[in-house]
């Protein structure tokens, strides 16, 4: 039976954790302490925003609105493979690494 992914609220706020991660998924590669602590809803979104800085467009309305709040998301492209092959080798590392730590 397959999982309904739960929303993300729009006026949900960054947490300061994940706001010092916001800056960190781009330079370096994560390790487990960097994301102890988070819910999965704060590591889904922490994931999801590489995709975002890259410009996806996500199909998912709930994650479209919450990105939509910052100033530097500009959504260009629906497709996740040009997402991924913009990213750097640390980006798609920190993609991978989030999603194993949401299971």
């Amino acid at each position: 039976q397959a999982q309904t992914a739960q929303p993300v609220q729009p006026e949900a706020r960054v947490t300061t954790q994940e706001t010092d991660l916001s800056n960190l998924i781009f330079e370096r590669k994560l390790k487990s302490s960097d994301l102890s602590g988070l819910s999965k809803k704060d590591l889904e979104i922490l994931r999801n925003m590489i995709y975002a800085r890259h410009g996806y467009k996500f199909k998912r309305a709930d994650l479209r609105d919450y990105f939509s709040q910052f100033s530097w998301y500009q959504p260009v492209s629906g497709d996740a493979n040009a997402a991924i092959g913009q990213m750097s080798n640390i980006e798609r590392y920190n993609v991978d690494f989030i999603k194993a730590h949401e299971k």
